[in-house]
This record gives structure tokens, sequence and C-alpha cells, in this order.
């Protein structure tokens, strides 16, 4: 995140606190579709839950699960199953979600 004040940085760590587990539960639902190999629902959901990380984990510090949820979003559109390579990228996700954001 670009140097913001203190008082919005403050601001983002307290929605931060509130949205934490509705965020990780997006990375729950990726990890799902990676999972399901071809079931297109799953693979639907996940990519759109990828979508919304990628789009929102900048906003609150995370830029690099941005990043890695905006790969994930191309590899569940795609027609290829996952692979072992994009689980791990789902649990460097999580990790990454699961720490302090970047202010």
């Amino acid at each position: 995140m670009g140097r913001v004040s203190d008082d919005t940085a403050d601001i983002l760590r307290r929605v931060w606190a509130r949205r934490r587990d509705d965020v990780l539960a997006r990375v729950d639902a990726i990890d799902r579709a990676l999972a399901s190999g071809r079931d297109e629902g799953a693979r639907e959901e996940g990519r759109r839950q990828a979508h919304m990380l990628a789009g929102s984990a900048g906003t609150f510090g995370f830029p690099a699960a941005s990043a890695i949820a905006r790969e994930l979003e191309h590899t569940l559109a795609a027609a290829a199953a996952p692979d072992d390579a994009q689980r791990a990228q789902a649990e460097l996700l999580r990790q990454i979600l699961e720490g302090e954001p970047q202010t």
C-alpha cells in the first residue's frame, strides 16, 4: 500500500479486523475449487472469489496476495485442471492474508 496517513492506516486496520474472516472464507472457496478438478460450478465460484480478493487485498495492504489471487483467478478460468503449483499458491495466499497488512 502506498504511504497513507496514520488515521487512514488505522481505519484500514479496523476494517481489516472485521473483514478478515470473510476474506479467509474466500480463500477456502478457492481451495475447494482447486481441489474440485473440473467441477465447473466450484471452479466458477473459486474464480469469482479470487477475482474479489485480487481487487480488495491490495486495498487492505496485501499487494502480494492481490497478485496471487489474480493468478489463481486466471487458473480457475482456464479449462486445465489445477496442479500442485496452484495449490501451493493458494496456501501462500492464505499465509499472507493471515499476517499483518503492510501500511
